[in-house]
């Protein structure tokens, strides 16, 4: 694409059929895209006139710092004590900001129309516990997160991390996916001397997986970038993790066992908590879904060390579509031992949305059964 068409495209915004996808990641998702290295000009009707554009790091700039400078007026919510098992619902990506109590609903609406699908009964939001660790994340990484340049000429440069740390695990993200998405090896070098100068080698090796993933899924390189830029931000800083864990080690229930619906990072920061559980407690049931965790670079960076199926874990569901390019890396039964793989017939422009995942009948039956035995 020419950098003419990429910055009439990125003027109009995100194609209408991704735009509820972008709602449902979160609003730093939206493109503001990065400037394309010629002049971008949108006809009107009066003639020719130069459309303005904040650089997209100083917005996710912004935006991190906004999030962060609130982190203190949100909680995880707990859920009433009663008959039957303990469930809790562990967010993903590009929550900050977001009301805790609106997002364990909205789960809720998604996993009851499943239930309904399976012939048992809804769930009540109240019985949910919610640990909410978006803010955490925000906070721990504010100040840290700006791309190193203020004006970036590709959208892997906009959102790379300046975080020496995360960045490795943003570049090793994107050639890991891209691999798994069919590129060879030999297309991810600058195609030629000229995209080499103009973008720089390094810069230039990041987009050109980007694309290829993008191309392959459908999804607008923007949600991919953030997606990934999120994962790497809690693999690649020690200090970002232990934020996010301890977040989410302080909104648990206190009994010794309960069932643990994970989504998009979630999924990760599932089996980093599930290192962390006191010895007697357990998960009856995992379900993950719309996950990263069938990526080398992910396992490999977890706590565990690698591919370890967590001891406390009876019962692990994946669930995964074809279209959710976060879940490129599934089936998960590849790399891990002892899960059992959904394959969800997702609404493309709603390929990740957690509320697809939690609707299918399948996925929905296997955690209202756990959480009334």
């Amino acid at each position: 694409m020419r950098a003419t068409e990429r910055g009439l495209r990125r003027a109009a915004g995100p194609p209408p059929e991704q735009k509820p996808l972008l709602a449902e990641l979160g609003p730093q998702a939206v493109p503001v895209g990065p400037a394309p290295i010629d002049d971008r000009r949108v006809g009107t009707a009066a003639g020719v006139t130069t459309a303005p554009e904040v650089p997209a790091a100083q917005v996710l700039s912004a935006l991190v710092q906004d999030a962060a400078e609130r982190a203190q007026e949100r909680h995880g919510l707990t859920g009433r004590t009663g008959a039957g098992r303990r469930i809790v619902f562990l967010h993903g990506r590009g929550q900050q900001g977001h009301d805790p109590a609106a997002l364990r609903a909205g789960w809720c609406d998604g996993l009851d129309i499943g239930l309904a699908a399976a012939g048992l009964p809804p769930l009540d939001p109240a019985d949910v516990w919610f640990p909410f660790y978006g803010d955490a994340l925000a906070s721990a990484t504010a100040g840290r997160e700006s791309a190193p340049v203020d004006t970036a000429t590709t959208t892997a440069e906009a959102y790379m991390p300046a975080d020496t740390g995360a960045l490795d695990v943003y570049a090793a993200l994107l050639t890991d996916a891209a691999d798994r998405a069919g590129m060879p090896a030999s297309e991810q070098e600058p195609a030629d001397a000229q995209e080499s100068s103009l973008l720089g080698g390094a810069v230039a090796a990041l987009q050109r997986p980007l694309s290829w993933i993008a191309a392959r899924s459908g999804l607008d390189d923007v949600v991919i970038a953030m997606a990934f830029h999120d994962v790497a931000a809690y693999l690649g800083s020690r200090s970002a993790r232990d934020a996010v864990l301890e977040a989410v080690l302080a909104g648990l229930p206190k009994d010794d066992e309960f069932v643990l619906v994970s989504h998009s990072l979630g999924t990760v920061v599932a089996l980093d908590l599930c290192n962390r559980l006191p010895g007697h407690v357990s998960v009856p049931l995992l379900v993950t879904a719309g996950s990263p965790l069938g990526l080398d670079t992910v396992y490999e960076r977890l706590l565990a060390g690698g591919p370890v199926r967590p001891g406390q874990v009876d019962v692990w569901v994946n669930a995964w579509a074809a279209a959710d390019a976060v879940a490129i890396g599934c089936p998960l039964g590849r790399s891990w031992p002892r899960v059992s793989d959904l394959l969800c017939a997702n609404r493309k422009d709603k390929a990740h949305d957690i509320k697809q995942y939690l609707s299918h009948a399948l996925v929905a039956a296997a955690i209202g059964r756990a959480v009334r035995e």
